[in-house]
């Protein structure tokens, strides 16, 4: 999820260099980047908790 996300930020990051730039683009680009931010406090509060990696379920509650 994370790289894929990061290849479509670099891929618009382009895009908003060129003649493609436009509000639509930089929009996409703030909420993937917000997006890729709660992907990384996920892991970093996985790792905290021993279990990334690990196919164990967490309720979202308490993720939050």
């Amino acid at each position: 999820n994370v790289d894929l996300i990061n290849i479509v930020i670099d891929n618009l990051e382009h895009f908003q260099k060129g003649q493609f730039a436009c509000e639509y683009n930089q929009l996409a680009l703030e909420h993937l980047r917000h997006a890729l931010s709660w992907l990384n406090q996920r892991t970093k509060d996985r790792k905290a908790r021993g279990v990334e990696g690990e196919n164990k379920q967490w309720k979202l509650e308490q993720d939050l």
